[in-house]
């Protein structure tokens, strides 16, 4: 009876330490998108590598060892073992439950499908060895190639589904000939530029735009085929890529009118190979446009002025800093929390303020003023509109806690937006902070690009740098120190999180600002 009760106990612990570790894989693959490419550049990375080979991992490599020679020699201890183990692992469990650390996928079918086929096909094999304890164990070590199998054998189903809708989306799109397109893309800026552009045009004209960062070209198919077209006059879609020939596949499903480059730099270089390759990626947008598709292009990005442009294009050139340009912006200063520019534009000139934090907002909202003005609308109407642009979540938002100024840039971390958040920075003159994610998917420039973001930290006069990425903290920390930079105004998370936290709650109640730059930074954001 009670070796019965005590082989229910460890098959139910089993079961679910089995479930958990499926759902945190299943959650890998869904956060890489299921790309093979972008999940191997993850285990490139120190973080990759710990997420990989962490404590209950190594756990279940060493009990197996200790359990296959062990096994021949003597039951009541190999089954004593085991018993230690399934209470190792129900520790660590527990601290995961604590610390609040489970990372969950998004509840999709194709998630709960592979999490339903990765369980059936541990279930079916742990049956056949008849619960072999050391099978058991054994399972949770390949549990990483039975997930992925699953996401492999999944595959087909999903590419057909896929194929479907993108086929359903392009004949939607085919038979809407009055709807315009915005198709917007780049290294950066892209949700931002689309969200801008969005409130721009949504004044004026009926307008769609793709949700969130659903950029990719199942993620265009289905804004299509989620809304009834007819009802709108406008469509602004993001389109992102991660290697070539896949800005063309979302151009081929909804064709811009209006092909928008951000900007260019070496964000997923890792990916892409290369930055002639990330400028090709991103070019596509302008080659696979409509015929006489009006280009906005930001020509204070040195690499999108040395794309060769297709004749019978209209352009819209905006900028700052670049001498040619029909659309810019001069005259910017900054002053309690609002930034005060002059939009010049075919010898008009017009004084706008927007409560938009730094340059590349300021780019942001030109690229939008193009879109408008590609698709007809007035200059000074769109000029008049610059005030009434929303702050964006998570993009530099300026957030005020009684004196403290709180930069909210955590959305994401990238080399072009984090020197501009940088350079935001120095418009403030109280004490400042940072607080640092890395920059990931840069591949072999990875060491070079934090580098460039050390020296960038050390021209700026912060009270504080406190680096909580896992890959390139300690990079970053040589950098600044090389560069005279103090030990003492240096916090690394790695190091312990308690000072970081102490050191936050000591500004709390002054008049310091804080700039949150990557997803890292966002518990912390959280904390104040």
């Amino acid at each position: 009876m009670a070796n019965n009760f005590l082989n229910i106990f460890i098959l139910v612990v089993w079961f679910i330490i089995l479930l958990k570790s499926i759902i945190f894989w299943v959650a890998i693959w869904q956060i890489k998108e299921y790309r093979t490419d972008r999940l191997l550049d993850y285990f490139s990375t120190l973080d990759g590598k710990k997420s990989f080979f962490n404590k209950a991992y190594i756990l279940e490599i060493l009990t197996f060892i200790i359990l296959y020679f062990c096994l021949p020699s003597d039951q009541l201890l190999f089954k004593f073992l085991f018993l230690i183990f399934i209470f190792a692992e129900l520790f660590l469990l527990f601290k995961v439950f604590v610390n609040k650390s489970l990372v969950l996928p998004k509840w999709t079918l194709k998630a709960r499908l592979i999490i339903l086929f990765s369980f059936l096909t541990c279930y079916y094999f742990s049956l056949i060895s008849n619960f072999s304890l050391i099978f058991l164990v054994f399972i949770l070590i390949v549990l990483p190639l039975v997930v992925s199998s699953c996401v492999g054998i999944i595959y087909p189903f999903a590419y057909f589904v896929k194929n479907i809708l993108i086929k359903r989306a392009k004949s939607r799109i085919a038979n809407q000939s009055n709807l315009k397109i915005v198709g917007i893309t780049g290294s950066y800026g892209k949700t931002s530029v689309k969200e801008i552009s969005y409130q721009f045009l949504s004044k004026h004209l009926p307008t769609l735009k793709t949700f969130k960062n659903q950029n990719s070209e199942i993620g265009l198919a289905q804004t299509i085929l989620n809304h009834s077209l007819q009802n709108f006059k406008v469509f602004v879609a993001e389109m992102a890529a991660y290697k070539i020939g896949e800005i063309k596949k979302s151009c081929q499903i909804a064709p811009p009118d209006v092909a928008v480059i951000t900007g260019l730099d070496l964000q997923h270089s890792a990916l892409f190979g290369g930055l002639n390759n990330i400028i090709k990626a991103k070019s596509e947008i302008i080659h696979y446009a409509k015929p006489n598709a009006c280009l906005v292009l930001n020509y204070d990005n040195e690499f999108i002025r040395d794309i060769a442009l297709p004749q019978n294009h209209p352009v819209i050139r905006y900028g700052i800093n670049h001498p040619v340009v029909d659309l810019r912006a001069v005259k910017i200063s900054f002053v309690n929390g609002v930034q005060n520019f002059t939009v010049e534009y075919k010898n008009q000139s017009i004084n706008c303020q927007t409560s938009l934090i730094g340059s590349h907002n300021i780019l942001n909202i030109l690229a939008g003023m193009s879109v408008g003005l590609a698709l007809g609308l007035d200059f000074q109407d769109l000029a008049q509109q610059v005030a009434e642009i929303k702050q964006l979540d998570q993009t530099l938002k300026l957030v005020k806690k009684q004196n403290l100024f709180l930069l909210d840039d955590s959305y994401n971390a990238n080399p072009s937006g984090v020197l501009s958040a940088l350079e935001s920075l120095t418009n403030f003159s109280s004490p400042r902070v940072v607080i640092l994610d890395d920059i990931l998917e840069l591949g072999k420039d990875s060491v070079k690009i934090h580098k460039q973001v050390a020296s960038a930290l050390a021209k700026v006069d912060l009270e504080k740098i406190i680096l909580v990425g896992k890959n390139y903290c300690n990079i970053i920390k040589s950098q600044l120190i090389a560069l005279g930079i103090k030990h003492q105004v240096i916090l690394l998370e790695k190091e312990g999180e308690s000072a970081i936290v102490n050191y936050l709650s000591s500004i709390i109640n002054s008049n310091a600002v804080v700039l949150f730059e990557g997803r890292r930074s966002q518990k912390y954001l959280k904390f104040i």
